[in-house]
């Protein structure tokens, strides 16, 4: 498979048949796709800003080596990391494990939170599933707007364009902060 990298905004037109099809109706639906950080996502026309106030981001283990962390950042970039099972870099990598701190880079965090604001995620499903069995189900739920509240359940972490990105770069937090060694609870 070839891949393409691209260094401008390209905005793709893409033409899906719908899930939802009856034996005498067939739903097409267009769906236009933006480049945004070398991913494709979903465009949305309005763009929203919230004001993030908390993200809490948990993932579940599989029969394999799927990383089960839970991770939470405050609007102050606060954060706080349970590594419970499995978090390597990669496979020669040294395993974390336990409770950690830190403040979030200003850059992560900021693009973290613009794209939030470009999925438009409290538009979003609430639940997300593949068809398989033994995949990890993350759980994402960000505190916005004074006090309201979107879940997000995703069985196989494979929800839209925009929020796999989003599980892309809350998996690389574990790996590009500078986290310390919690001596209390979380």
């Amino acid at each position: 498979m070839r891949q393409l990298f691209f260094s401008t905004i390209f905005i793709i037109p893409l033409t899906f048949i719908s899930l939802t099809q009856t034996a005498t109706k067939l739903n097409i639906e267009k769906e236009t796709l933006f480049c945004w950080s070398g991913d494709f996502i979903e465009f949305k026309k309005k763009q929203n800003m919230y004001n993030i106030e908390k993200i809490k981001y948990q993932t579940t283990r599989c029969f394999g080596t799927c990383p089960q962390f839970y991770l939470e950042i405050d609007k102050l970039k606060n954060a706080t990391l349970d590594a419970k099972y499995h978090n390597r870099k990669d496979k020669k990598g040294k395993e974390i494990k336990g409770k950690y701190n830190a403040i979030i880079k200003d850059k992560d965090y900021d693009e973290i939170v613009k794209l939030l604001n470009d999925i438009n995620f409290p538009n979003l499903n609430d639940n997300y599933a593949v068809a398989a069995k033994d995949y990890p189900t993350c759980f994402l739920t960000i505190t916005y707007n004074n006090g309201k509240v979107k879940k997000i359940r995703d069985y196989g972490l494979n929800g839209t364009s925009g929020l796999k990105k989003l599980y892309n770069l809350m998996f690389e937090l574990r790996f590009n902060q500078e986290w310390k060694k919690s001596k209390g609870k979380l």
